[in-house]
């Protein structure tokens, strides 16, 4: 599974919390097995049951990341951050450049999945978040390195 994660994962042990959105359930703890800046690898409490997505809470932070459930063995589950970046880029070049495109396409009875406009729209996405991910690695490794 390694050699298709797109960055390193580092083992740790912390404490999680997991909070289901939109719920006044109190949170469920869970042990963080290993960690990256994509996702990590969670084994929570027995018979926990996890939504697609949830926020975690890890260690002291008061800040939640959203997530969305990647995987499940017998171990844990492997679940991927949600970037908000991402969906503030997409909708920054949906609004200023493919959002006549995509309707024209609509129109014509292009289906979302058929549209090239799309397809544009999620390679540029994808390549500016390639640039916001290099620009964190960096970051992350001069402070590290200090």
């Amino acid at each position: 599974m390694s050699d298709r994660r797109r960055t390193f994962r580092q083992p740790c042990e912390l404490i999680g919390h997991i909070y289901m959105p939109h719920s006044d359930a109190f949170s469920n703890e869970c042990q963080i097995l290993d960690i990256s800046s994509h996702g990590a690898f969670l084994r929570p409490s027995p018979n926990a049951q996890l939504p697609p997505t949830f926020d975690l809470v890890i260690g002291d932070s008061n800040t939640a990341r959203p997530c969305r459930l990647a995987r499940i063995n017998s171990e844990g589950f492997g679940v991927e951050f949600l970037d908000p970046v991402r969906t503030e880029i997409e909708k920054a070049l949906m609004e200023a450049a493919f959002e006549e495109e995509i309707l024209f396409d609509l129109i014509a009875g292009v289906s979302i999945d058929a549209s090239t406009s799309v397809a544009r729209l999620r390679r540029a996405v994808a390549a500016m978040m390639d640039i916001v991910e290099k620009r964190n690695e960096m970051t992350w490794q001069q402070s590290t390195a200090a």
